[in-house]
């Protein structure tokens, strides 16, 4: 018996970032999808804001095979035949899968009544619509929606200064630096710097305050030959590994992620070796896990110091360098360390840490970071497979996650462990999570179902972030 397709549905793309992207679905939820994924030719598919496309739901919230549709292909309601309104934006189009209305609004001049449009209802920008923006409308002709979007805005020009690929943002020379997103950019069009481009400013209010940003870029002057440069093949360490997306140390100690889809053969761990692939968007699409040792490391310094850890290797893909610092106990000195440092702790440095260390002999980093941690034990009480994480009985409930389990072993509910505890964050207030998981007793017992992937138990707590 041929089994049922899924259901097809229909939407408006919100956005695009790097290495994923949002849609409107028709009753104005959101849903993601990864770009890698796209039908008809994966991240080379250009996708800006407005267009259309049908997909089905791999599940609630993610959307999968994503196609491209001729623009025109969805119907738009009708619209009331009268002239039309004058209206200011009062909330921007959200993009989060969790909120049960996206729909931005506006506020009627005139009359005061405010209207919910969506991703369609904007005729004249691929651009989003700020607060605060005045703007022409129509409604539809069977609800209070909001239609027709026109805004009329000054256009400048100016040229690429600085460009991120990894993260899907760059910078104009307008003013002291203009910030700009890949969605803002017509057609999806790639820029590299010194591109020449036309856009509009406006004024975005973020928790940090107000900025200018460019929105409605369109590319004047493209040098054509920046598509001749080959996908890189680059090497690192894995940061972590939570749910569906792992984080890689690269060797300028910055950080990219991987959806885990794109790693061959077995998947890779907390300080693992890896080679990968990246676009020239920075989007990484093969991650090999290498044999240890196949990155060749500094030569150390002689001697042996002591210090103690300040903050953790971070994952936040937003920052320049995410190396962890440790302070020497001696001589009050400043060190960074990557992921590779640790020498026995499985990569998971806690802040206040007492460490001893050598030093490379050319940067000057921390390096073969060792740590003395009082051993416990006590059994594992839940385990959530599809997050990567599990709990143990200790203290009602210790964290600890996978990559944190040694030698690859399996675990199963009431399985008997033992660890070590640490702080997997800056803030020592925050409870600590185990590391150096071992099972004990009954090793040579078979991984049961799924391993330490097994079936989860019901009511797990919510998701935590490690790093």
């Amino acid at each position: 018996m041929s089994s049922v397709p899924p259901p097809v549905y229909l939407g408006y793309v919100i956005g695009m970032k790097s290495t994923y992207g949002f849609i409107e679905t028709r009753d104005y939820r959101s849903v993601d999808f990864d770009r890698s994924k796209l039908a008809g030719g994966g991240e080379n598919v250009p996708l800006c804001r407005g267009d259309e496309v049908e997909f089905t739901l791999e599940k609630p919230g993610r959307a999968a095979h994503v196609t491209k549709l001729p623009a025109g292909t969805i119907a738009r309601p009708a619209l009331r035949s009268e002239k039309p309104r004058r209206g200011v934006v009062t909330q921007q189009i959200l993009s989060a899968t969790d909120v049960a209305d996206i729909s931005g609004r506006l506020e009627d001049k005139a009359k005061r009544t405010e209207h919910r449009f969506g991703v369609s209802a904007v005729s004249n920008t691929w651009g989003k619509l700020v607060v605060g923006e005045e703007v022409m409308y129509k409604l539809e002709k069977n609800n209070e929606r909001a239609a027709n979007i026109t805004v009329e805005r000054s256009r400048s020009r100016s040229t690429v200064s600085s460009i991120n690929y990894s993260k899907g943002f760059g910078y104009l020379e307008l003013g002291n630096g203009t910030l700009f997103f890949f969605s803002e950019v017509k057609d999806d069009q790639q820029l590299a710097e010194g591109d020449e481009v036309e856009c509009s400013l406006v004024e975005v209010t973020t928790k940090n305050g107000n900025r200018s940003e460019a929105v409605q870029i369109l590319p004047v002057n493209v040098r054509r030959n920046r598509f001749v440069l080959e996908r890189a093949t680059l090497r690192g360490y894995v940061c972590s590994v939570a749910g569906e997306f792992g984080f890689i140390e690269t060797m300028n100690h910055r950080s990219t992620s991987f959806h885990l889809a794109c790693t061959e053969g077995i998947p890779p761990q907390r300080g693992d070796e890896v080679e990968y692939t990246q676009s020239q968007r920075g989007v990484v699409e093969r991650v090999t896990k290498l044999p240890a040792g196949t990155i060749a490391r500094p030569t150390l310094l002689p001697g042996m110091h002591r210090g103690v850890v300040l903050h953790p290797v971070s994952r936040d893909r937003y920052t320049i360098d995410i190396s962890g610092s440790l302070k020497d106990s001696d001589t009050g000195a400043i060190y960074k360390f990557g992921v590779y440092s640790a020498s026995n702790t499985c990569g998971l440095l806690g802040v206040g840490e007492e460490v001893t260390f050598q030093l490379e002999g050319n940067t000057e980093r921390a390096a073969n970071i060792t740590v003395d941690r009082a051993r416990l034990r006590s059994t594992v009480k839940h385990l959530v497979p599809n997050k990567r994480y599990g709990f143990l009985e200790h203290e009602g409930g210790t964290l600890f996650h996978f990559s944190e389990v040694q030698n690859g072993q399996k675990l199963a509910v009431g399985d008997e462990v033992e660890f070590s505890l640490t702080h997997a964050s800056d803030h020592r207030d925050e409870q600590p999570v185990a590391v150096q998981v071992v099972r004990v007793g009954d090793g040579s017992r078979p991984a049961p179902s799924g391993g330490a992937s097994g079936p989860a138990t019901s009511g797990p707590p919510p998701q935590p972030s490690l790093d």
